[in-house]
């Protein structure tokens, strides 16, 4: 998406159009155009720390979890009486 939006921009589309047409906000496609700018290409690709979805778990809970149940095998299951 962020690819799309710089080649639209590099064909004079305007911001507002770009935006629509991506189903973005308007200072979203500013930031990834500045960007683009100071950065290059590979600004691009990368997704920056902090953004996207928070984990529902911590990374201590899983690990805590995976080291409870990794030595011991569901009742019923192949080599257990």
């Amino acid at each position: 998406m962020r690819a799309r939006a710089i080649l639209l921009a590099s064909e004079d589309v305007s911001n507002s159009e770009i935006a629509v047409e991506l189903g973005i906000t308007r200072p979203t496609l500013l930031d990834w155009r500045k960007r683009f700018v100071e950065e290059g290409v590979n600004a691009l690709i990368e997704i920056r720390l902090g953004r996207g979805r928070k984990p529902e778990i911590s990374a201590d809970k899983i690990e805590a979890i995976v080291e409870a149940t990794l030595p011991t095998k569901p009742q019923g299951s192949w080599g257990c009486t």
